[in-house]
Formats: C-alpha cells, structure tokens, sequence
C-alpha cells in the first residue's frame, strides 16, 4: 500500500506539468466546483 500511496501523491508527473496526481485531481475538482457555484 505504500507504493499505491508514493503513485498518487508524491510522483511527479511529466506529462502533468511535473505535478502528482493528486494534485492535478484536486485542481480539477476545484475548478469545476468553482464553475457549478457560478452559474447557480
């Protein structure tokens, strides 16, 4: 599981910009959060 945990959450991506992808998730979510809050 450790591994697992090293994958998503401290390897650094190049095709993602050199960030995790956790990071890049919670962006994403953060984002279209952001979009469904401005058009209620």
């Amino acid at each position: 599981m450790s591994w697992v945990h090293w994958w998503n959450t401290k390897r650094l991506h190049g095709e993602l910009g050199l960030c995790t992808p956790q990071e890049v998730e919670e962006e994403y979510y953060a984002d279209d959060t952001a979009r469904v809050l401005a058009t209620q």
